[in-house]
């Protein structure tokens, strides 16, 4: 067989396992740990992920100029405080955000997304696993988040209200 033959057959062969990075934008995850109580989204858009946080702990300026680790990286002069439930979306510029997708995988930065189960690892060594759920609209994805940070106010309100 002449091999610009072969080269179109396995080209032929091949398309389906192709995917394009393009299938993402618009489409978003919020994923949960179980053994924590973190939530964490993730909203493709035009080739990256961009990522926001449900958390009840924000950063307060202190008198001091002490630091804290926040999420990997330094904050210089900035104290966490507990307080109300928010959703926030990450500013940290960190890593390169890019998202590359495969037939069984999607990855961006460290984290792994298993496409069938929906189960994300934050990298190759870490053994902590989250279970995501996909929306395929920002309206949805925002009310989940909203309806997430609602339970978890609740329930943290409770607990601080039994006396």
């Amino acid at each position: 067989m002449n091999p610009t033959k072969i080269l179109l057959t396995l080209l032929i062969s091949l398309l389906p396992l192709l995917v394009s990075a393009d299938e993402l934008n618009g489409k978003s995850l919020i994923c949960e740990r179980a053994d924590d109580d973190v939530v964490i989204g993730f909203r493709f858009v035009q080739g990256r992920a961009e990522t926001d946080w449900l958390t009840h702990i924000e950063l307060v300026k202190t008198q001091d100029g002490g630091w804290e680790l926040i999420e990997g990286d330094y904050v210089i002069g900035w104290e966490p405080i507990a307080g109300d439930y928010f959703i926030r979306r990450c500013e940290i510029e960190r890593e390169d955000t890019s998202y590359v997708v495969d037939r069984t995988e999607i990855r961006w930065g460290e984290n792994i997304l298993n496409r069938q189960t929906l189960e994300m690892l934050e990298s190759k060594e870490s053994s902590k696993r989250w279970q995501c759920e996909v929306f395929s609209n920002d309206d949805d994805y925002w009310k989940q988040l909203e309806n997430i940070r609602t339970q978890k106010q609740k329930k943290a309100d409770e607990e601080k209200n039994k006396i």
